[in-house]
């Protein structure tokens, strides 16, 4: 199991966008991203089961994306091969972010 949290940024969907964008929404710009030769019904198969789990988190405002390791490979290739139309340094917080998800935290409580 990975985790990427659901931190916030200042960045926007476009210039005139209301609200701001956290790295859930970023993940999902690149899960709907084309491959360079298009989808495959594997290829859409394996990213609609990232989004799925996507939604999920966004719906429940869990704060992060749990992922099993495979969801989350899949993940990290689609951040990995995006290409961004501009240049921000919270865009490149976000790639190492996902470059580097980790197992979720374990809180032990004590007696």
């Amino acid at each position: 199991m990975k985790v990427l949290n659901a931190t916030q940024t200042d960045l926007k969907e476009t210039d005139a966008a209301e609200g701001t964008m956290t790295y859930l929404d970023l993940a999902k710009i690149c899960l709907n991203a084309p491959p360079e030769r298009g989808f495959t019904p594997d290829e859409m198969r394996a990213r609609m089961r990232v989004l799925d789990a996507l939604d999920a988190a966004q719906g429940q405002d869990a704060g992060c994306l749990i992922l099993e390791d495979a969801d989350a490979v899949k993940l990290q290739s689609c951040v990995q091969a995006m290409r961004w139309p501009r240049m921000h340094r919270q865009l490149v917080e976000f790639l190492d972010a996902a470059a580097n998800m980790a197992a979720p935290q374990v809180k032990v409580k004590t007696a």
